[in-house]
């Protein structure tokens, strides 16, 4: 009798024992996980996230008319070069000292640390055929619209190059073609006159 009830107790101990186990293991990371959680939200770098958006419209398809002098910027084509170029390690490096996002004089590893900071804080995609989203995480609110500004111009001078390139090319034919025309023009005025000289008495 005494040694049943000694096996009666050492069960019930064994049971309450493994309840207060289990117990631990399912509650206690309810109560630790939620502070670790806060902790870490407490003391972490605050970050903000902006974006801007640039709509890429054809001048073929605002004026069909213009077809001949219109030119395509290959948007879907040219998406994965442009994103390497803005964010090619030159690029970067502008904008970090135009931003003076490290001390004037800083070590030239302070610099490179800030230049890979932004380009994993950067991300350029195209939404449909003609919207880029150039999207910035950043820790410091105060810098994210200017950075971002100079983010758009940059990726804006890319890819307007080629475009641009082709313009400086007619403009400069359309002012050779002038300059031809008003030499021509200013001969056969000089002939006009020299002929009404010659020709004074019969006019």
């Amino acid at each position: 009798m005494i040694l049943a009830q000694a096996q009666i107790k050492r069960l019930l101990y064994l049971a309450l024992y493994a309840v207060y186990e289990r117990y631990q293991l399912v509650l206690l990371p309810f109560i630790i996980v939620p502070i670790i959680v806060i902790g870490l939200s407490a003391t972490a770098e605050k970050q903000y996230t902006n974006h801007a958006s640039i709509l890429i419209e054809e001048s073929a398809l605002l004026n069909p008319y213009l077809d001949e002098l219109s030119f395509s910027f290959e948007l879907s084509e040219r998406i994965d070069a442009l994103r390497t170029l803005v964010l090619s390690r030159n690029n970067l490096a502008e904008i970090v000292e135009e931003m003076q996002l490290v001390p004037e004089g800083a070590p030239i590893r302070d610099v490179e640390q800030m230049r890979q900071k932004l380009g994993q804080a950067i991300s350029i995609s195209v939404v449909g055929d003609e919207l880029v989203k150039i999207s910035f995480k950043w820790n410091n609110q105060a810098q994210m619209k200017p950075i971002l500004e100079l983010v758009v111009e940059k990726f804006i001078e890319r890819l307007l190059a080629p475009t641009k390139s082709s313009l400086d090319t007619s403009e400069q034919f359309f002012l050779d073609q002038l300059e031809l025309m008003r030499t021509e023009l200013e001969k056969s005025e000089d002939q006009l006159a020299q002929f009404k000289a010659d020709n004074r008495d019969a006019l």
